[in-house]
């Protein structure tokens, strides 16, 4: 697979793009019709990206209220230690926690960010 770095987007990578983060199970028909390329040149350019690594995936959008969770909260947190084998060990850690919907290693005195969803402030 090729790497996607320091590639150049077209005006047609751009349109697919946002076609397809806006609705990620939009019909090829839906995108030709945006874009203005044939079934298959539309399907080529698609795969195309997904094989160098500029689509990584499809993916759903949660409605957190709807999941019972609609409070979002950011958490920073700091590790005493900052060595390959800790991190590892906290990300492990961090992603068996269904509340938490992202989290972040960010430089500077704080090492994690996390996002968690909550039922609410009583949950803090």
């Amino acid at each position: 697979m090729a790497e996607a770095t320091n590639l150049a987007l077209t005006a047609i990578d751009r349109k697919i793009l946002g076609a397809l983060q806006e609705n990620g199970r939009m019909t090829i028909q839906a995108i030709i019709d945006l874009v203005g390329l044939s079934v298959s040149s539309c399907l080529r350019w698609i795969r195309q990206m997904e094989q160098i690594g500029i689509i990584t995936g499809y993916s759903a959008s949660v409605d957190q209220k709807a999941a019972g969770l609609p409070v979002s909260v950011f958490i920073s947190i700091k590790l005493e230690r900052q060595l390959a084998q800790e991190l590892d060990a906290f990300g492990a850690a961090i992603g068996r926690w269904p509340e938490v919907m992202e989290c972040y290693l960010m430089t500077g005195a704080v090492r994690f960010s996390a996002a968690r969803g909550l039922r609410g402030p009583g949950s803090l």
